[in-house]
């Protein structure tokens, strides 16, 4: 009977230092992968921005919100001989895309939270740019990371 009573208080002792085992692993590999993925995603999210910028003629003042911590971009451009207003602007932690006649789609991924998206018009006798920084942040052990990704965009159709 004390034989039997051994090998349980063994059997859970082993159990729990696999579990243990697991959870450290799962621990590891979430704070080993969640920084690629980010920088990933922050990456894509400015060449996103970027491109959109660029096929722009011009910022229309009056519908963006420049130099605030909670930005938005509204431009006009033509395509096609037909002109059209593209947007883009933070909502819920994600950036908002919205383009005239199309519907309004999330350009940024859903499991990271966009705290911060900063737009400034920079302009020239020649052409117009738009500089921007955007703050990514997301948890990782009870603590909240941010990290800021930067770009900047010549108007294309401003100088053409």
């Amino acid at each position: 009977m004390i034989e039997t009573l051994f090998y349980i208080v063994g059997v859970i002792l082993f159990l729990f230092v696999i579990s243990a085992l697991f959870i450290y692993m799962y621990s590891w590999y979430r704070r080993v992968t969640i920084d690629p993925r980010v920088d990933h995603a922050g990456i894509v999210l400015v060449d996103t921005l970027v491109r959109g910028i660029r096929g722009g003629e011009t910022v229309n003042l009056g519908q963006s919100s420049l130099a605030t911590n909670n930005g938005a971009l509204s431009l006009t451009g033509t395509v096609n001989l037909v002109d059209i207003t593209k947007r883009f602007s933070l909502s819920n932690g994600r950036v908002l895309y919205e383009q005239t006649s199309s519907p309004s789609s999330y350009i940024s991924p859903s499991g990271m939270t966009v705290s911060r998206m900063y737009f400034t018009n920079l302009t020239s006798p020649l052409s117009s740019a738009v500089k921007f920084d955007i703050d990514i942040s997301y948890a990782v052990k009870g603590s909240t990371i941010t990290k800021t990704y930067s770009g900047f965009a010549i108007l294309k159709q401003s100088y053409e």
